[in-house]
C-alpha cells in the first residue's frame, strides 16, 4: 500500500507544479509563488542528492540537476499516465498495471 501512496503523492505533486506553471504563464498566479515552490522542491532534492553523491563518492553535476528540474515534472506525469494502461512493456519485459 505504501508504494501506491508514494506514487500517488509524487504524481499529485508534479501535476500541481505543472498547473502552477500554467497558471503563472497565464497570469492567474504570481510568479513569486511558483518560483518559491520550485525553489523549495529543488533545494530539498539537491540536499538529498548531494548527500547521496557524497556517500557513494559520486560527482553531483549541479548544472545537469538544474536542467532536469525543468523537465522532471513533465516526465513524472507522463510516466504516471502511461502506466495506467492495462499492459505495458518496459526494458523488454511485459507488465500489467497494479492499479486495479
Amino acid at each position: 500500500m505504501a508504494p501506491k501512496l508514494t506514487a500517488l503523492a509524487v504524481f499529485g505533486f508534479h501535476i500541481g507544479l505543472l498547473i502552477g506553471c500554467l497558471t503563472t504563464l497565464t497570469g492567474f498566479l504570481p510568479l513569486i509563488y511558483f518560483a518559491l515552490g520550485l525553489l523549495v522542491k529543488s533545494t530539498a532534492e539537491a540536499i538529498f542528492l548531494k548527500s547521496f553523491s557524497k556517500t557513494y563518492d559520486l560527482k553531483f553535476p549541479l548544472m545537469e540537476f538544474l536542467c532536469w528540474q525543468v523537465l522532471y515534472s513533465i516526465y513524472a506525469v507522463g510516466i504516471g499516465l502511461a502506466v495506467q494502461q492495462k499492459k505495458y512493456q518496459w526494458k523488454g519485459r511485459n507488465y500489467s498495471s497494479q492499479w486495479k
